[in-house]
């Protein structure tokens, strides 16, 4: 494990024998990292985060696949002649998972959906695409989660059908 990076704020250098609240994350090179900038904070201090975190659920077991569903629109800027800007809003349509030896549905939840819990595996991840829309890509895609601990993020933009 790196400690602490110095030069940030709120870094500062651990001592033998105290301890801390570590917040670390995975970095490129597969060590858990902890700088400055993840809030690490010795223990005696950090009685509001060690609260917090004992509010959260007991984490999932399980790799996890999840992303959105989103519409894609290009209106017109008013005044701008051709200008266009983007827009996004979620879509509310049905997911279904398939792999290993089951199949899981959900409905999408603001646009985003969530599949937790799930041994490694390939899995097909299908959309149910509204009627007045085309998914860009297609409405289905595969993912493969090597180990219990992975997470596949997948996203499905849509465009409005042609009239």
């Amino acid at each position: 494990m790196f400690t602490f990076a110095i030069g940030y704020g709120e870094a500062f250098i651990p001592e033998v024998g105290e301890r801390y609240l570590l917040m670390a994350n995975r970095g490129h090179h597969g060590y858990l990292v902890a700088d400055g900038c993840g809030s690490s904070l010795e223990f005696g201090s950090a009685k509001a985060q060690l609260d917090y975190l004992s509010t959260l659920d007991k984490p999932t077991r399980g790799g996890s696949v999840f992303g959105t569903a989103v519409l894609r629109r290009e209106l017109q800027r008013p005044g701008s002649g051709h200008n266009t800007e983007t827009a996004w809003s979620p879509v509310e349509t049905r997911m279904r998972l398939t792999g290993g030896r089951s199949t899981r549905t959900a409905m999408t939840d603001g646009g985003k959906f969530r599949f937790d819990g799930l041994p490694a595996g390939t899995y097909s991840l299908r959309i149910t695409v509204p009627p007045t829309l085309t998914e860009w890509v297609g409405p289905e895609r595969s993912v493969t989660l090597p180990d219990t601990h992975a997470c596949a993020a997948v996203g499905f933009s849509f465009s409005e059908r042609p009239r």
